[in-house]
C-alpha cells in the first residue's frame, strides 16, 4: 500500500505561478500552504483548488517550512517552491518510491529555466535538493535564506525531473537578488563577518569568472553570460551591504527605538541591540534603565539563550515575556528589575 503524502510549500504574490505548481501535484493527499504575507490573489487561488492555507509572519524560509511541516497530517512530504512543477514522469516515480520506500529521504533533479532557456551548465547542472522525506526522521533548518532538509544518513535519488522556473525575467531575477542579498548580509554580519567596497568587488569577479569558465557558462549562450553577470552582480551587492551594514553600526548609537507596542498592558520598547556586548552586565548598562524591553532580535539562537542565561544569573527573579511581533522576538525586561539587577550586579 502506498504511503500517504503531505505537499507543503511557502508562497508569497504567487499568482502567477501558483496554479501550474499545484495541478503538477494533485497526487498528493493534502498541500499545506504556508502564506507569509501576499497582496495578490494566491492565497484564494490556493483554496479554490482545495489547499489547507495558513497565514503566517515572515520569520524566514527555514521557520516557514518549520511551520508547514508542523500543520501536515502524514508522515511522507514532498516539499516544493511555487516555480516548480513536478513532471509526468517524476510523478510516477513518486508515486512508486511511496509503495515501498528504502530510504528516509530522496533527492530530486531539478532543472531551471532562465530567461525561456534551459540551463546545462553554470553551475546549475548538480541541483539535486532533498524534497520528498519522511517526517518522523528528517526536518528543516532554521536558516533564514537557503533553507535545507536535515536528515540522518543517505539520501536516495530520484532521476525523473523537476521543473524549475526560476527567473523568468531579469527585473524578476533583481527582486530576488535584493531579498536574497538582504537576508544574507544579514547572516554574515551576524556571524561576525565584515566587507569592504574591495572585497564585494573582488567577490563579483571572482564568481564571474567560476560561473562564467570553471562551470562551462559560456556553453549555456547568451542566457549563460546573463546569469553569470547578475551572480556576479548578487555577491557585489551581498557584501556591499556587509560593508554598509558594518558603517551604519559603528557610526550610531548602540541603541536605538524602533518601534512602540502594547502587549499585556506592558508597554515595550523594540530596541536595537549591539551585538558586541562582551557580557550580561555591560548588555544591561546598554540598554539603560528606561527602558521596559530589550529587542534581541539581532542575538541568534544559542547565543541569545546564553545571555538570557547569564542575565538570570545577575538576578534569577527576572522575568521574561517573549512575544513575536512582525518575525521580530522581543524578550521584555520590567524597568524595575533592570534597576534592581543593576545594583546587585
Amino acid at each position: 500500500m502506498r504511503h500517504p503524502l503531505s505537499a507543503i510549500l511557502i508562497v508569497k504574490n504567487e499568482e502567477a505561478n501558483i496554479a501550474r505548481c499545484l495541478q503538477s501535484i494533485d497526487f498528493a493527499d493534502e498541500v499545506v500552504i504556508v502564506d507569509t504575507g501576499s497582496s495578490d490573489r494566491t492565497p484564494d487561488i490556493c483554496r479554490s483548488m482545495g489547499c489547507r492555507v495558513y497565514t503566517v509572519e515572515w520569520q524566514g524560509f527555514g521557520p516557514a517550512k518549520q511551520k508547514a511541516l508542523a500543520k501536515t497530517r502524514y508522515d511522507w512530504i514532498l516539499s516544493i517552491d511555487a516555480d516548480e512543477e513536478v513532471s509526468p514522469e517524476l510523478r510516477r516515480e513518486i508515486l512508486e518510491t511511496l509503495e515501498s520506500p528504502r530510504a528516509t529521504a530522496y533527492r530530486l533533479c531539478r532543472v531551471s529555466r532562465y530567461l525561456g532557456r534551459t540551463i546545462r551548465f553554470s553551475g546549475w547542472q548538480n541541483d539535486n535538493p532533498i524534497r520528498l522525506f519522511e517526517k518522523g526522521s528528517c526536518s528543516f533548518n532554521a536558516n533564514i535564506v537557503h533553507e535545507a532538509v536535515i536528515c540522518p544518513g543517505t539520501a536516495g535519488q530520484l532521476r525523473k525531473i523537476l521543473r524549475h522556473y526560476p527567473y523568468p525575467t531579469i527585473a524578476v531575477h533583481m527582486a530576488k537578488i535584493d531579498l536574497y542579498t538582504t537576508l544574507g548580509a544579514r547572516t554574515l554580519y551576524l556571524a561576525g563577518k565584515r566587507a569592504t567596497p574591495v572585497r564585494a568587488l573582488a567577490g563579483g569577479i571572482g564568481r564571474f569568472f567560476k560561473t562564467y569558465f570553471f562551470r562551462l557558462g559560456f556553453l549555456d549562450g547568451r542566457e549563460g553570460l546573463a546569469l553569470a553577470l547578475t551572480a556576479a552582480w548578487s555577491v557585489t551587492l551581498k557584501y556591499l551591504k556587509l560593508w554598509e551594514t558594518g558603517q551604519r553600526d559603528a557610526s550610531t548609537q548602540p541603541l536605538s527605538i524602533t518601534r512602540q507596542l502594547m502587549e499585556n498592558d506592558i508597554k515595550l520598547y523594540a530596541l536595537s541591540t549591539c551585538i558586541h556586548c562582551k557580557n550580561a552586565k555591560e548588555f544591561l548598562e546598554k540598554c539603560g534603565v528606561e527602558y521596559e524591553c530589550v529587542y534581541v532580535d539581532e542575538l541568534q539562537g544559542d547565543e541569545r539563550q546564553k545571555m538570557v542565561e547569564e542575565i538570570k544569573k545577575i538576578n534569577p527573579k527576572l522575568s521574561f515575556p517573549t512575544v513575536i511581533v512582525n518575525g521580530t522576538i522581543i524578550v521584555g525586561f520590567k524597568k524595575d528589575q533592570i534597576t534592581e539587577a543593576l545594583k546587585q550586579s
